[in-house]
């Protein structure tokens, strides 16, 4: 069973080694068991990636190594939402000035009931006055 939802500010960081050394204990639990996530969150790691490589951080090659270790995680990816779930997510998104993006992440952790690992402030926020247990 898995034991969090993970977001793409969470594996980005992860990849680009920039986690605090207080920020391990989401890391332990998918290691120890394994996370979900939906299904755009690979999309949007391979963006923050890029992102990196245009500013400078990390140089091209690293890329194609960091995208390696994604893949290897132990992250099970959710299926697309239909169009009921939705109207769902969008509310959420609307009700809590989010993208439709990210509250697809705290629509997940609603359902599933797992806490969301995040570093997206305004996420985490929405996640918190939900009940969502936030892990960084």
């Amino acid at each position: 069973m898995p034991a969090l939802v993970v977001d793409a500010s969470a594996i980005g960081a992860l990849l680009l080694e920039e986690l605090s050394d207080n920020q391990g204990s989401w890391i332990a639990q998918l290691a120890n068991q394994s996370a979900l996530a939906p299904s755009h969150m690979p999309v949007e790691v391979g963006s923050a990636l890029l992102a990196a490589v245009r500013s400078g951080r990390i140089d091209e090659q690293l890329i194609m190594r960091r995208l390696t270790e994604a893949a290897q995680l132990p992250i099970q990816i959710e299926v697309p939402p239909d169009w009921a779930a939705l109207e769902r997510i969008t509310m959420l998104a609307a009700n809590y000035k989010l993208s439709v993006y990210d509250a697809i992440y705290l629509d997940l952790a609603l359902r599933v009931g797992l806490p969301l690992a995040t570093y997206d402030k305004q996420l985490a926020a929405a996640a918190r006055r939900n009940g969502v247990s936030v892990l960084i």
